[in-house]
């Protein structure tokens, strides 16, 4: 039976939580920023603090929840469309 080095495999799941963690923060950095909205409005809207957010922002090993999650998918996905030119022109000036 081939015998794995458990200090080995303890190191490469570190590695892969730290990536996770670092591509995550920077996630919810980037949608702040295109958002224009500070960590305190971030954190109202997803019912937890600011310094929940920044914690969040510099990877400090904690991660939100589920129910968070979803609604930061949500927020991500109305800054798409904020970049989409139609969608604005139509929010600007709506048909009759």
């Amino acid at each position: 039976m081939l015998k794995v080095d458990s200090k080995w495999t303890r190191e490469r799941t570190k590695r892969r939580g730290k990536f996770r963690q670092t591509v995550l923060s920077n996630l919810i950095r980037s949608l702040r920023s295109r958002l224009g909205i500070t960590q305190l409005t971030l954190g109202t809207y997803l019912g937890v603090s600011r310094y929940t957010i920044k914690r969040w922002e510099r990877a400090d090993g904690t991660f939100p929840r589920n129910e968070r999650w979803m609604r930061i998918r949500e927020l991500w996905a109305l800054s798409k469309k904020l970049d989409d030119p139609k969608f604005m022109a139509d929010r600007i000036n709506p048909p009759d």
